[in-house]
């Protein structure tokens, strides 16, 4: 019996160590194809999408192996991952790994070093030199970089936003951000941080120095889709929607004269100040004024709203305006002004053509004037992007040489600092003043801002006598629009109002002119 025992355990550990013996002596391993692997034994994919690319492939024992890779990741153009490997029954082997880089690719444009990238492989390789090859990269790594035009798509709330930039950027992997430019009303510059970028994209809310920002967005095929909803910082209440004053008449006493029927209220608000010895212009230019904005501008606006994104909006009629000569002098009674007003055709302006934001007290409104061009001219307006951006762009003696060629004129006798000043509207937004008093909201620009368009100066031409020509540069401009067909003949009447006030204006004490306006 003990014999028996005996031989048993013998057979036992010869069994043992034969199999001890067989894996250590299993060198498949060393059959597997090394080195670079070539294209038609290569099932390459990226993310889950066919791709193409240099597989390089070395196994070190049994179990384990290096898969390297080249140009398959944007900006990585050499990825080797330390790999597992399991002999399968057929005598493959599947290998999987991870590995993460925290370098920067070194393909996209970007000033901040160091983001985070993290890249996954498996696949099997045969003893023939088939490979399968899957690699998952995710982090913030894949976005880096500037997106424009066709890389990126942009969304305003429901607004799809053309000819924008937005950088992105990161230090690492918890330090990611999106900068946008020209795109949060006011600021040339806004940067979202703290983004965190997953598998499946990036998603957020960020304070700007204007505005809340709640952001989401993802990138498929090196293009950037990013969506923003904005609520502008609205400090004063400022973001509603007004309806234009009642047109109202009453007394009104100027030059030793009370007028029964003098318009003290309407649609534009009229805050003149100018007595000099002759006449109390500021009263009753004043009422004229008030009279000609009450009777036209509810003809053509019936509201306008600051919206809580930033864009201002109006409902607004583009049917035929009437308009009376005699009223600039004998306005027309209440009941008369309101059965000018349309009863139908109003329509919803669309948004991104102009934007509001607040800043040191002031409400700037900055038209987006590309689109604004776009909208009025349609197809005619291909190929003025260009032009546009030469006038916004350029100095005084550059815009004036294009507008005399526009209106075909000889010179434009505009001053330069009137000319930077309107641009400087133009492009940073118009500086008004809001006063709250009484449920009316006015909204307007005040005599520091009218000031350069309203001094009297020398045009460089002499009149028949041979003395210098003297003309404000707001006239200059009223008259050639007017001479060009831009502005309807019942402006172009105002030009005789616009040479008085500005005659005047060294007497004048307050030039407030803007709307009056009362919230819904």
């Amino acid at each position: 019996m003990k014999k028996n025992l005996l031989y048993l355990f013998a057979l036992i550990c010869s069994v043992s160590l034969f199999t001890a013996c067989s894996d250590d002596d299993d060198n498949s391993w060393q059959e597997l194809p090394k080195g670079e692997i070539k294209a038609e034994n290569v099932d390459f994919q990226l993310n889950g999408t066919n791709t193409t690319g240099t597989v390089n492939f070395e196994a070190t024992s049994l179990q384990s192996a290096t898969v390297g890779f080249k140009n398959v990741v944007d900006g990585y153009s050499d990825i080797t991952v330390d790999v597992t490997m399991e002999k399968q029954a057929d005598g493959s082997f599947k290998f999987n790994g991870t590995k993460d880089i925290m370098t920067k690719p070194v393909t996209r444009e970007t000033s901040q070093p160091a983001p985070l990238l993290k890249v996954t492989v498996d696949g099997m390789i045969t003893p023939e030199g088939k490979v399968t090859l899957n690699v998952s990269a995710t982090g913030a790594g894949l976005y880096i970089g500037t997106y424009k035009d066709e890389t990126l798509v942009l969304t305003y709330g429901e607004t799809l936003l053309t000819g924008k930039e937005v950088v992105f950027d990161a230090t690492n992997g918890d330090n990611v951000t999106i900068l946008l430019k020209n795109v949060i009303p006011g600021e040339e510059e806004a940067t979202l941080t703290g983004v965190k970028v997953d598998g499946e994209g990036f998603s957020g809310t960020a304070k700007t120095a204007n505005a809340s920002v709640e952001y989401t967005g993802s990138r498929k095929d090196k293009v950037l889709t990013l969506s923003l909803k904005v609520t502008m910082n609205d400090p004063k209440g400022w973001a509603k929607t007004y309806g234009l004053a009642e047109y109202t008449t009453g007394e009104l006493t100027y030059n030793d004269y009370t007028n029964p029927n003098a318009v003290i209220a309407g649609a534009g608000y009229v805050n003149y100040v100018c007595v000099t010895e002759s006449s109390d212009y500021g009263t009753s230019y004043g009422a004229m004024f008030r009279g000609i904005f009450g009777v036209l501008l509810p003809q053509v606006l019936q509201s306008v709203t600051l919206g809580v994104d930033g864009n201002v909006t109006a409902s607004y009629n583009s049917g035929a305006i009437q308009f009376q000569p005699m009223w600039a002098l004998m306005p027309p009674t209440a009941d008369v002004a309101k059965k000018l007003i349309p009863t139908e055709g109003w329509l919803q302006s669309p948004t991104n053509l102009a934007y509001w934001f607040e800043k040191d007290g002031k409400l700037y409104v900055k038209l987006n004037i590309p689109v604004i061009v776009a909208q009025a001219m349609g197809s005619g307006a291909a190929g003025l992007d260009g032009i546009i951006d030469q006038v916004l762009k350029g100095d005084p003696a550059t815009v004036k040489a294009m507008l005399a060629k526009l209106l075909k004129v000889e010179s434009i006798a505009i001053s330069d600092e009137s000319i930077a000043m309107l641009l400087d509207w133009v492009n940073n937004g118009f500086p008004l003043n809001v006063k709250v008093a009484d449920g009316h909201s006015y909204i307007y620009l005040d005599k520091s801002a009218f000031a350069p368009l309203m001094a009297v100066h020398e045009t460089g031409e002499v009149d028949s006598w041979g003395d210098p020509v003297k003309m404000s540069d707001i006239l200059i401009l009223w008259d050639m629009l007017s001479k060009s067909g831009i502005l309807p003949p019942e402006a172009a009447m105002a030009s005789m109002l616009i040479g008085a006030i500005s005659g005047n204006w060294e007497a004048t004490e307050a030039f407030d002119l803007g709307l009056d306006l009362q919230a819904k």
